[in-house]
């Protein structure tokens, strides 16, 4: 998540992943980045995912707030479309992470960050 969605989310870091001064990652940490966002490589289910938006509102959840995001999706309680949803469920249920495009994850982040799709 947070690779699609550099256009509203200026920033998406999960884990606590260390800033020097200017605000660069410190190298010797077990992280990947791409986009707008940087993971550690190691997370569990209450590993704080820090989200500023295009508005420089900031946000924060757990990673256990984006399984509750998903659950909305695949049961049907969010204005996501019923392809984007059936592809979330379809992921899952086949256990092939694939099927969720840079566009799903976007929609993801977007329904955990604001509880429905904001920015299409």
């Amino acid at each position: 998540m947070g690779q699609g969605s550099g256009y509203w989310a200026h920033s998406v870091t999960v884990g606590d992943i260390e800033e020097d001064e200017d605000g660069y990652y410190l190298h010797g940490q077990d992280y990947e980045h791409e986009g707008c966002c940087a993971w550690l490589k190691d997370i569990n289910l209450n590993t704080v995912i820090n989200i500023e938006d295009c508005e420089e509102d900031k946000h924060q959840f757990v990673v256990q707030d984006v399984l509750t995001a998903i659950e909305k999706i695949v049961s049907g309680k969010t204005n996501l479309n019923s392809d984007d949803c059936n592809s979330v469920f379809q992921a899952f249920k086949d256990d092939d992470l694939s099927l969720i495009d840079a566009s799903v994850a976007d929609s993801i982040l977007q329904i955990m960050t604001y509880n429905t799709l904001v920015y299409g």
